[in-house]
């Protein structure tokens, strides 16, 4: 079985030489990535994008086992070999292409685009079992669909679903819920998974806040003598948290978003601890999430027609 692989060039040759190309084009859009945060989202795109191009010699392998589907059917019926016989010699005899694609792949896209000194060993043993299951997949397919059209296009199409649901172009939290079977089902999304653990895992990364905080009229610096901050932003970062969702940073990054665009104004807190008070309170009833607008209003205003005291009133 290994000689009929080497013996057909359509297969061999032209799944090499596309690995090959497609991993160097990737390999010059992603050229030497800056360790910084931008740079790790590169880093997971650049996987990303990888792992799609094994889909290529994937397809292709569909076309040699139908080719020989009639010598199959002729071998097994004689009593040469079974069919469990074919598709194991099969499976075994691509492990000597695997590995060489495995080695072209790496040798051309992991020092152009820079990936984490150290890491090699991982990605090299990760990118072999890519390249393996994936060309299963492949051959799967062939072995159960009746002719090359069939096979070709529920490749194609489990192919697509895999890659919107990987986990990349879709996160799992922004998924339906009837989808997240499929998310956890995904071949390709234990691929990048795997690869993109290697290259993030123990590495660190520098923000710069100020360089997310646009400029108030030319400064940086949050500064309480400023004359006017209306219409700015700010982002608040907090230990151990992202401003998203409706963590404290998040609903800190809103309040101090809402007393940027008050502008001006007379404080009628008169002491600090008083103010720290009243933030600490708004945060821990989420007062400062959607809509802000509500909930900021129930938790500081008294309400006429239910004279219910807010929570934050005192």
């Amino acid at each position: 079985q290994f000689l009929v692989q080497w013996r057909n060039p359509s297969y061999s040759l032209m799944r090499m030489s596309v690995s090959a190309g497609a991993t160097f084009l990737l390999g010059l859009l992603f050229f030497d990535i800056k360790k910084n945060v931008q740079g790790a989202v590169f880093s997971i795109a650049a996987i990303f994008f990888m792992t799609f191009v094994l889909v290529i010699p994937m397809q292709a392998a569909v076309i040699p086992l139908i080719e020989d589907r009639a010598v199959l059917y002729r071998e097994a019926v004689s009593g040469t070999y079974s069919r469990l016989t074919y598709g194991l010699g099969q499976l075994f005899a691509d492990i000597p292409f695997h590995f060489l694609n495995t080695v072209i792949m790496y040798a051309i896209m992991y020092h152009l685009v820079g990936f984490r000194a150290g890491g090699q060993g991982y990605f090299i043993f990760m990118l072999f079992l890519a390249n393996w299951s994936v060309m299963s997949l492949g051959q799967m397919f062939a072995l159960l669909t009746p002719n090359e059209e069939t096979a070709n296009g529920l490749a194609g199409l489990s192919v697509i679903l895999s890659v919107c649901l990987m986990g990349f172009l879709i996160s799992s939290s922004a998924m339906p819920d009837g989808w997240l079977w499929a998310y956890h089902a995904n071949l390709f999304r234990y691929i990048l998974q795997g690869l993109v653990t290697n290259e993030i895992s123990g590495q660190f990364y520098n923000v710069d806040v100020g360089a997310l905080i646009p400029p108030i009229n030319n400064r940086t610096v949050l500064d309480s003598s400023e004359p006017s901050l209306a219409g700015n932003k700010a982002i608040a970062f907090m230990p151990g948290s992202i401003p998203e969702g409706d963590n404290y940073a998040a609903q800190g990054t809103r309040f101090l978003g809402l007393a940027l665009r008050a502008g001006e104004g007379e404080n009628t807190i008169d002491s600090h601890d008083d103010l720290i008070g009243l933030i600490d309170c708004m945060f821990q009833n989420t007062c400062m999430v959607e809509p802000i607008s509500t909930n900021f209003i129930k938790c500081n205003v008294l309400d006429d027609d239910s004279m219910v005291s807010p929570v934050c009133a005192d």
